[in-house]
């Protein structure tokens, strides 16, 4: 089949050279493991129980594979086909992980790898591994087995061949295997980076076929499913245009269309025809059929099938490399960084240990050097939940409200009332009309201390706030070693406790201080001419809104000021007003003084005080015993080696990548 496939020797050299190299890398990295971590291009073959999915795999294969009634194939079959030169000889080789696992990059650690020299062994060898691996019964497993061959007469081709899909259960099967098929080949098929090849029986509707239908659920428009058509002869005479139209892609429309295949069935494998003979016998059932014989040539017959798989699947692999490569390079770099982070183990001497616990608290400082300084840019996501200023400038948005909220506004009444109060109070000799400053300051002082329950919420949330960021990046960077996170925290929380005490005292200092009424004249002038100004504009407008009145000449005017309508306390009136204006505009100075000194405050203390003292207090804990600091959990350990391999088999795969 090769050799048809790949016309002249000269053909068949420029074949390989462009081929081979493409099909082996992604057969490379399925042997590193890799696709534990990334998702490789491959071709899944789907097919209903009976479709004929083992004759075609037969067919391109070379080598019988197990058959009979039920589900035959048990386990993932992962068919690696590398073609040679004419004179070369034919090599097998099988391997699987009896235990279930996954293959890894360990060469002493695949459970059976085995050689095979005779393709009459296969069968045998096939239905052992399934035995193995999915017990002796009719259960199924996802383990995979791994069957490489190696003769003239293959294409390079690598597929994966999964379980029949079946709708009843038979006797020794266990309930709920038809359910388990479907989860097992949706693993499969749903990724991008698999060409499906669904197998469907011509003598069926294809439109009820199961393959179909569950390709069709992942690959809505059919770009990555190519049909195989199987079993021609078995079509009622007289219904070979529903065949023609399918193979048409008339009926159910696949972007990669399908092919028409005739494989050797039991009988022909009962009367010993061979593989070769079968692929003879092919060309001529076509080439003779008066009905299918019309159909065009290209999508015909096993050798053009093996011929569009080869290019189908190479095409998907130099599609995908690109990103392929991205993706290897950023999860090995995601790797490395976990590493670095849950460090190397706890070392045997105390040296090394030392040398453990410093690296580790380097690591620890730097992360708390990011968060006093609000920088995010530290190569990993996590880094943006841990700056404080983010989430501390929510709180003092809140606390500026809260304090704009106690300013009384100029429809205020019960405040301009409790004006009018203070001054009849605090009135001795002064004339009408005098402004008393110690009214105002009384005032003052009364709002200004409404500011400090909302200035105390303010701290609390901000304390708990960097709580928060500092346990996660305690445990971000040093959970892996558990009493050397409980260490750090215990350290934290007392200097936290401290750096709280301190700013609470602070922030009573600034409104002891608030209560002392200050600020620049030039300040205080322009902020009562703004108040004046808004003021005399907001009156000009209702007096325009209003109807005219009367004008009243001079002389009447000035007799009424001891007339009945003569108002004694006007006076007080107009006096509490003038006082107000006096107390908003101090309040718009101080309460902005107030707004930014007090976030201010709580930001030194609790964030770069607090963190200065942390990253200056810490290294204290180098004078304790290093082997208790760094202990560390088993799952830490177990956790280490899972990433070192994944790194491992990453970094190769890179290598090879490279080559790319």
């Amino acid at each position: 089949m090769a050799a048809e496939m790949h016309g002249s020797p000269a053909m068949t050299d420029a074949f390989n050279h462009q081929v081979r190299p493409l099909i082996d890398l992604i057969d490379r990295l399925r042997q590193l493991g890799l696709e534990q971590d990334v998702s490789l291009p491959s071709i899944a073959v789907v097919g209903d129980q009976s479709s004929g999915k083992s004759s075609v795999l037969e067919a391109l294969s070379g080598v019988q594979l197990p058959r009979g009634a039920g589900i035959v194939t048990r386990c993932p079959l992962e068919l690696r086909m590398k073609s040679c030169r004419p004179d070369g000889r034919w090599r097998g080789r099988i391997r699987y992980q009896p235990q279930g696992r996954d293959f890894d990059n360990d060469e002493d650690d695949f459970g059976v790898d085995e050689d095979i020299t005779d393709p009459s062994e296969i069968e045998n060898r096939v239905r052992t591994a399934q035995n193995l691996l999915a017990g002796p019964d009719r259960g199924i497993s996802s383990s995979r087995i791994s069957l490489e061959i190696i003769c003239p007469d293959v294409p390079d081709l690598t597929l994966i061949d999964l379980p029949g899909i079946t709708r009843l259960v038979i006797g020794g099967q266990t309930e709920g295997i038809s359910q388990q098929i479907r989860t097992m080949i949706r693993d499969y098929i749903r990724n991008d980076a698999t060409i499906i090849l669904a197998v469907v029986p011509a003598n069926v509707d294809i439109a009820t076929t199961e393959a179909l239908q569950m390709a069709r659920e992942v690959d809505r428009e059919g770009k990555r499913t190519l049909g195989v058509v199987t079993k021609p002869d078995l079509v009622d005479p007289g219904a070979e245009h529903e065949l023609i139209e399918v193979i048409s892609n008339a009926r159910y429309q696949l972007q990669r269309g399908y092919t028409l295949v005739k494989c050797r069935g039991q009988a022909a494998i009962n009367a010993g025809i061979s593989l070769r003979e079968a692929l003879a016998e092919e060309r001529n059932y076509f080439a003779s059929h008066p009905h299918l014989s019309e159909i065009p040539e290209a999508t015909l017959g096993m050798t053009n099938l093996s011929r569009r798989l080869t290019s189908v699947l190479v095409e998907h692999i130099k599609e995908h490399l690109p990103a392929l490569k991205t993706e290897v390079r950023e999860k090995q770099e995601k790797v490395n960084r976990e590493l670095a982070r849950i460090g190397e183990g706890l070392p045997s001497s105390k040296c090394e240990m030392m040398m453990v616990l410093t690296k580790a608290l380097q690591l620890f400082t730097e992360i708390v050097g990011k968060i006093e300084d609000g920088d995010t840019r530290f190569g990993d996501a996590t880094i943006h939940d841990l700056n404080p200023h983010k989430q501390t400038r929510i709180s003092f948005g809140k606390f500026a409200e809260e304090v704009n909220k106690r300013i009384p506004l100029d429809h205020d009444r019960k405040f301009k009332e409790k004006i009018v109060e203070r001054i009849k109070s605090v009135r001795g000799r002064e004339l009408p009309r005098f402004i008393s400053f110690q009214a105002c300051e009384e005032l003052v002082k009364e709002i200004v201390q409404t500011f400090l329950t909302p200035a105390k919420i303010c701290l609390t949330e901000v304390n708990e706030i960097i709580t928060e960021i500092l346990g996660k990046a305690t445990h971000q960077t040093l959970g892996h070693y558990r009493d050397l996170e409980v260490a750090v925290k215990d350290r934290i929380y007392d200097l936290q406790q401290k750096a709280r005490d301190a700013c609470d005292r602070e922030i009573d200092k600034i409104f002891k201080q608030e209560k002392f009424v200050y600020t620049q004249d030039c300040t205080y002038n322009a902020t009562l001419d703004s108040v004046l100004e808004i003021k005399h504009s907001n009156e000009a407008a209702a007096v325009a809104a209003r109807p005219r009145q009367p004008v009243i000449p001079k002389s009447v005017r000035s007799l009424t000021l001891f007339s009945s309508d003569y108002d004694p306390n006007q006076h007080l009136t107009d006096e509490a007003e003038h006082t107000f204006e006096m107390i908003i505009s101090y309040m718009n100075v101080c309460s902005r003084r107030i707004c930014d000194t007090v976030p201010m405050t709580i930001l030194f203390h609790m964030v770069k005080d607090l963190c200065e003292s942390i990253r200056d207090q810490i290294w204290n804990l180098l004078s304790e015993d290093p082997a208790r600091l760094l202990s560390e959990e088993p799952e830490t350990a177990i956790r280490r080696e899972v990433l070192k391999k994944k790194a491992d088999r990453l970094q190769q795969a890179q290598t090879e990548l490279r080559k790319f």
